[in-house]
């Protein structure tokens, strides 16, 4: 953090109503028209989806990509409060808020792909519970973290007073949630380890479909490992948009740490991944036809951050910090849908591609959650704003 100052977190300055705000919207509307269609006239003719494919573009980008991207607050919350890294507290509000919306659209994009989608409230009646399933587990954890994340957000929301013209009294909701602190913040870093290492374990299960570069014993510390670093990625690219958009701080050389842990992590992750290759004796694997290409492209990927971060003047160059954050997001972001899509093989007759109004459902869902997060950091203390600390002859 820059010397002689402290953060306190403001509302976005600014009107809401801006270019960015009405293009979101936009957005958000054409997708809503996509999800009234979805739900009016099925499952069948709004997806591409079939009996060997029944996961597609919705749950691979929409929950393995939007709840990786919302482990921003996770990671966080593992650098400040295990390992007592605060100078990156700053930075959990908006972290907690886009993991909130990640998730909560997440859950939202898992009912439109249900063909039964009104049987969803199955899952909170314990007499249809089944224990021994890993997907009830993720189901599960992934429900219980939305609400730790939306609690995490409470105090950020009492400080703000009044809201629409009403003013509220948040004195006692406050010291009740101080006293839970403990609780939600050992469930926030225990259930995002559970229900992301287990989309890992789904594919394991899925045998000789998924392809031999990725299918693996391994899958669950790849995807924990994966949600991590996407999550930082996120936290870096938010910190440089609001610092572009709306003048919040941008501290360069607290970034620039935390690109150098998501640095550490992509080379462990990178050889975890490619002696696992070697001890099952695949690297000829690697170099046929297209699988073997997105391996390539993948890892080329996870190697490119590492470079850029590697070098002290490109580590601490905000430019050079947003590509890194990208690359670790784009990596991520490629090995989920290369084992969740692209290398999941379902054999004849049985192929799958998006269809148009799957695409425009996840544009729009897109839109939404910019939407939200806009009118969020508007009307909420969200963004962190720095204060210069007076000297004491200046008191």
């Amino acid at each position: 953090m820059q010397k002689g100052a402290i953060y306190s977190h403001e509302p976005s300055p600014g009107p809401l109503w801006n270019k960015a705000f009405a293009a979101a919207l936009l957005v958000a509307s054409t997708g809503a028209l996509a999800i009234l269609l979805r739900v009016f006239f099925g499952l069948g003719f709004s997806t591409n989806l079939n009996d060997g494919h029944p996961w597609g573009l919705w749950i691979t980008w929409d929950v393995l990509v939007g709840t990786g991207l919302g482990c921003g607050g996770f990671g966080l919350a593992l650098l400040v409060y295990a390992l007592d890294k605060r100078e990156f507290s700053f930075l959990m509000r908006p972290a907690i808020l886009t993991g909130a919306l990640g998730y909560s659209f997440a859950g939202f994009s898992v009912i439109l792909d249900l063909g039964r989608y009104g049987n969803v409230y199955h899952l909170f009646m314990p007499s249809h519970w089944q224990f021994n399933s890993v997907l009830f587990e993720v189901a599960l954890c992934i429900m219980a973290y939305t609400l730790i994340l939306w609690i995490e957000l409470v105090p950020a929301m009492l400080e703000r007073r009044l809201i629409l013209g009403y003013r509220i009294r948040p004195n006692i909701l406050v010291r009740w949630l101080y006293r839970l602190l403990f609780v939600v913040l050992a469930l926030g870093m225990l259930l995002p380890i559970m229900h992301q290492s287990s989309l890992g374990s789904l594919l394991i299960i899925a045998g000789h479909k998924v392809h031999p570069l990725w299918q693996s014993i391994l899958f669950p510390a790849y995807f924990l490992i994966s949600a991590i670093l996407m999550g930082y990625g996120a936290v870096v690219i938010e910190c440089y948009l609001a610092s572009s958009l709306h003048g919040t701080p941008f501290e360069v050389r607290t970034l620039g740490r935390l690109s150098g842990i998501a640095a550490w992590l992509s080379l462990l992750y990178l050889f975890v991944r490619l002696e696992d290759l070697t001890f099952r004796g695949l690297w000829a694997e690697a170099l046929k036809g297209w699988p073997g290409m997105l391996f390539v492209v993948e890892n080329a990927l996870y190697v490119a951050p590492v470079w850029i971060v590697a070098n002290k003047e490109r580590r601490n160059n905000a430019g050079w910090q947003f590509v890194a954050a990208i690359l670790f997001i784009a990596a991520s972001a490629l090995y989920r849908f290369n084992a969740y899509w692209f290398a999941y093989n379902a054999h004849v007759p049985w192929r799958y591609f998006p269809s148009f109004l799957e695409i425009l459902v996840v544009i729009g869902l897109i839109g939404m959650e910019v939407v939200l997060y806009l009118a969020a950091i508007h009307f909420f203390p969200i963004l962190p704003v720095s204060r210069p600390v007076l000297a004491s002859s200046e008191k």
